[in-house]
């Protein structure tokens, strides 16, 4: 995958996942809203580590 569309896609899912999080957080009451709100926290990191480490092995 060509470097430059990384922080697109980093940024897409993002907002799909804060999006998803705003109807979760809607439909359930607040004990699941936290747990949710915990997991995406943890996937998103997670996604942030793998674009970092592909950006650096995009420029080395």
């Amino acid at each position: 995958m060509d470097h430059r569309m990384s922080p697109l896609c980093t940024t897409v899912t993002h907002s799909l996942a804060s999006f998803c999080l705003k109807l979760l957080s809607r439909r359930y009451t607040n004990m699941h809203s936290w747990y949710v709100r915990i997991f995406v926290k943890l996937w998103l990191f997670q996604q942030n580590q793998l674009v970092s480490k592909s950006l650096r092995n995009a420029w080395l």
